[in-house]
């Protein structure tokens, strides 16, 4: 703690330089030992200057300091607005409050006037604490440029027991890393054949520096049959239901991707997408447009 360090200083200082005068009464026959004790003298009360001149400066009386005392013992807390002259002996007060108990402070604010005066300090070649110490950050969710996963939708055919369907190409997080995706979906009922019916969506991923992505996928758009259990390699993301009416759009989001991954995201991602939108034979709505997976990447700024 800055105030207990000045405030030891001053005591260990002060304490010093009684010693050295004690001293040196009693080595007036000794030169050399007089000698030693002169420097030793000087060397202590300009070490005293110093610290006055640090806690002593015009300016100093406009900052203020909020600070919390704390004992850990008692248990109690006290909190108190000082200026830098005070902070040493405002400290000094709450461990005679509490002698040979454990106690500390905490400084939740400081208000340093526009224009603060620190020539002396540059002049010093050290800065007052209150100036050094920087606010701790506030850690905020920034977003980066959103975009849409590179999968062909259109005229995907239908999957009655819904294991045939389309994988994206996968997205790296090698480089940017990342900490989660929202993510956007919308899938088009074709022209016939509409039905009530499923839109289901599942995330793979992989862990591995060169990808191995779960089985039957390759990281790239194209089709992937799978069967019920080489499915469930698959983290399963969310359904859309359907109702029997054609050319209509359906759409759901934003929602975690790092929540399928117990919150930890891969190196490598992508999604898979099957549904039982439309009856037969019959495939999702022809226009591309009509069909996307859209991410918006998410990190911590502070």
């Amino acid at each position: 703690m800055i105030g207990t360090c000045i405030q030891d200083e001053v005591v260990k200082a002060k304490h010093e330089l009684e010693e050295c005068n004690r001293a040196l009464a009693g080595a007036a026959t000794s030169p050399v030992l007089s000698g030693l004790l002169y420097r030793n003298i000087s060397r202590l009360t300009n070490r005293l200057d110093v610290i006055h001149r640090l806690t002593h400066l015009p300016d100093n009386g406009l900052v203020k300091i909020d600070l919390d005392f704390v004992c850990h013992t008692c248990p109690r807390r006290h909190r108190e607005t000082v200026t830098p002259e005070r902070f040493p002996q405002a400290y000094a007060d709450w461990r005679v409050k509490h002698p040979g108990h454990d106690v500390e402070f905490y400084t939740v604010k400081r208000e340093i006037p526009k224009g603060y005066d620190d020539r002396k300090y540059e002049q010093l070649g050290k800065a007052p604490w209150y100036l050094e110490y920087k606010p701790n950050a506030d850690i905020k969710t920034a977003y980066a440029a959103s975009a849409d996963l590179t999968i062909t939708l259109a005229t995907l055919a239908c999957s009655a027991t819904l294991v045939a369907g389309r994988e994206s190409t996968a997205i790296s997080n090698t480089s940017n890393l990342y900490l989660d995706a929202a993510i956007v979906v919308k899938l088009t009922a074709g022209a016939t054949g509409a039905q009530v019916g499923l839109g289901q969506f599942w995330a793979y991923g992989s862990v591995a520096d060169t990808p191995a992505y779960p089985q039957n996928h390759t990281g790239s758009d194209s089709g992937v049959t799978h069967t019920a259990e080489t499915r469930n390699t698959l983290n399963f993301w969310r359904d859309i239901l359907s109702a029997a009416t054609a050319n209509k759009t359906y759409s759901c989001g934003p929602r975690s991707l790092a929540y399928v991954f117990d919150y930890v995201m891969p190196q490598e991602w992508g999604f898979w997408v099957t549904s039982t939108f439309n009856s037969g034979t019959n495939t999702l709505h022809g226009t591309a447009g009509n069909h996307a997976i859209t991410y918006l990447p998410i990190y911590a700024t502070g």
